[in-house]
């Protein structure tokens, strides 16, 4: 069970948490890897929408 489980309730948190640790991860010279997580977060957001 991974983010994707999370409800709509916790979309602001879910996008505030992957956003700061996405800045950590440029920082850190891991820019692949936080663009896999933003993309992943943006797939559950936007199915969460639906």
């Amino acid at each position: 069970m991974g983010f994707e489980a999370l409800g709509t309730q916790c979309a602001d948190d879910l996008e505030a948490v992957a956003a700061n640790y996405c800045d950590f991860l440029h920082q850190e010279g891991e820019g692949y890897l936080a663009e896999v997580i933003t993309e992943r977060v943006r797939g559950v957001l936007a199915g969460q929408l639906v």
